[in-house]
């Protein structure tokens, strides 16, 4: 490729540039101003006005990459530096805006400092138009026949649209105020009733925040691969790669762009370390779930892996859970409209051929009156697109065939046979707000040794509170979440072991090392009406694990729920991750 500078900028998630190719005219292209300094001497130098322009069929992978010859013998290597802002696919008839919610990060007791985060909404709840016009290519729980013949004809026609600050509280019942994210059940926007809602942590304007082991200290991860691995002895040798592959009259002053890149490089651990917020469920009954969790989403939601998604973390693309799920729209940058199934009980929702997996860390699914935290694995790694046997639908009898543990091993007080710890007045009193650590302890008490144990502490009104005890006829009195508590709690209540099949803790600390992305979301269940958390579940059951909580067995249809208790909600804030000790 020439230029007439002939100089190639390789760039790796670079500063934030507008592309309107495949969208017609909506978005003007613009060049990055760069101006270089030819210089014939010390200090006699003179600057050239310079531009950049992005290379259409770049695919973003680092480890990859090709170092170019030109006559000016120029490799500028950016890793992780501002985003890239794509509209393909993407409505202009709102544009996005993200709503603050800052987190902490500490490295000690009371030495804490604030990540200025933001939150984006899930694709799945955003209008789904055709493309520059304002017709649904989704309505219901339908998609438009005529718009979307096939998932191909349908991914080429619809986009979907951005939300703004209005939006976000008048449509879809999110707001926030400081460090505090508040989720309202139902909404009734200007048109149409929305129920619930799934958001996600943003470490800039189209990156998700992962939390991961191995922080900065010069490790480059590439933002585009969950899988890779680009270490601190990769990145000085490809950065001395390049310094000897500039011209020594260049002039490019590679080592300070060496300590720029190293600075904007910032990774976040989670083993060895501890997770915490404080949430209010005061708000939330029965057959409701508010829920703190970890998926393994691609940071960029899917931008640079599938050509058609162009969309990206900035729209909340890329969603994925241990459960597989069927009711996304949008899955590999391709609508999912395939074989949908409208939901017979759902008006908003349905499924289709492909389901979307992955590991999945629930800190915190909890109402007012049963909580969990629950690790599940899966055989596969990253977001992983399932069809068949391989999503273990319980429909078609393959919940333990599938890629991924459905069940985990859960830690829930209730259904462990501590009645009086958690709810209303109890000793962990949800009639008020309440802190939660989540500990995670490796085999050495490093990080870079096996995840080993997860252990939960509450505190409340200035009060440490412990985990409490299983107190089950038979158990060992376990406090926390470990390959032999999990062992044990599913011998004693015959559930399948199939958290230790898919690779018990270690499995998952080494989820925790490729990096996870922080989901925050309010929701009732169309399936079990939430009985798995709060309630008897299998429904009629006496066998031991049975009863999860105090609510009413004919209770959590969610029919029910959005007429008579629309106005619930669920409050987390104050969001920090640090040394174990630190929080």
């Amino acid at each position: 490729m020439q230029f007439k500078m002939k100089v190639l900028i390789l760039l790796c998630s670079v500063v934030s540039v507008a592309f309107s190719q495949n969208v017609g005219t909506n978005t003007q292209e613009q060049h990055l101003s760069l101006p270089m300094q030819v210089c014939s001497g010390p200090g006699s130098c003179s600057s050239e006005q310079t531009t950049v322009v992005m290379d259409a069929n770049w695919r973003w992978t680092l480890l990859n990459f090709r170092i170019m010859q030109f006559k000016m013998k120029v490799l500028i290597l950016l890793c992780s530096v501002v985003s890239v802002a794509f509209s393909q696919n993407v409505g202009t008839n709102t544009q996005e805006q993200h709503l603050s919610l800052p987190m902490q990060v500490c490295s000690g007791p009371g030495s804490c400092s604030s990540e200025q985060t933001t939150v984006v909404m899930d694709a799945n709840w955003r209008w789904t138009h055709k493309t520059n016009e304002f017709v649904n290519c989704y309505t219901g729980n339908t998609w438009d026949a005529s718009i979307c013949p096939d998932a191909a004809t349908c991914t080429q026609n619809c986009a979907v649209d951005g939300i703004d600050t209005n939006t976000w509280s008048g449509t879809y019942g999110v707001t926030t105020s400081g460090n505090a994210l508040t989720l309202k059940f139902v909404t009734s926007g200007p048109f149409s009733k929305n129920i619930g809602s799934r958001v996600y942590l943003l470490a800039t304007e189209d990156k998700y925040k992962r939390l991961r082991s191995h922080q900065s200290g010069g490790q480059c991860v590439p933002p585009f691969s969950s899988t890779d691995a680009f270490t601190a002895t990769t990145l000085a040798a490809t950065l001395a790669a390049a310094k000897a592959s500039v011209d020594e009259n260049g002039g490019i002053a590679l080592d300070d762009l060496e300590a720029t890149l190293r600075k904007n490089v910032k990774m976040f651990q989670l083993k060895n370390r501890e997770f915490s917020l404080t949430v209010d469920v005061s708000n939330l009954p029965c057959g409701l779930n508010g829920a703190v969790y970890f998926v393994e989403m691609d940071e960029d939601g899917g931008l640079s892996k599938y050509p058609t998604n162009h969309a990206g973390a900035k729209y909340g693309t890329g969603y994925c859970d241990a459960q597989c799920p069927h009711d996304l729209k949008w899955i590999n940058g391709e609508t999912n409209s395939d074989g949908w199934v409208p939901a017979s009980n759902d008006a908003n929702s349905g499924a289709g051929k492909y389901g979307t997996c992955c590991f999945e860390m629930d800190i915190w699914e909890a109402n007012s009156m049963a909580q969990s935290f629950t690790p599940h694995n899966c055989a596969v790694e990253g977001q992983y697109r399932c069809e068949g046997t391989e999503c273990g639908d319980n429909e078609s009898g393959d919940r333990y065939d599938g890629v991924c543990d459905k069940d985990g091993c859960d830690w829930a007080a209730y259904r462990l046979g501590q009645h009086d710890f958690y709810g209303p007045g109890k000793t962990v009193d949800t009639n008020q707000p309440f802190t939660l650590i989540t500990q995670f302890i490796t085999s050495d008490g490093t990080d870079n040794g096996d995840l080993v144990e997860i252990r939960r502490i509450y505190r409340q009104n200035g009060r440490e509170i412990s985990n409490t005890f299983a107190n089950f006829p038979g158990v060992p009195a376990h406090d926390s979440v470990t390959d032999d508590y999990c062992t044990d709690i599913k011998n004693a209540f015959g559930d399948v072991q199939d958290f230790a099949q898919k690779g018990g803790m270690r499995a998952m600390g080494r989820a925790l090392d490729r990096g996870l992305v922080l989901t925050m979301s309010l929701w009732d269940d169309h399936y079990a009406f939430m009985h798995w958390l709060d309630a008897t579940y299998p429904e009629g059951s006496s066998e031991p694990g049975a009863l999860r909580g105090p609510c009413p067995d004919d209770g959590g249809d969610p029919a029910e729920l959005e007429n008579t208790v629309p106005n619930s909600s669920f409050t987390l804030s104050d969001i920090r991750v640090g040394p174990i000790g630190s929080l």
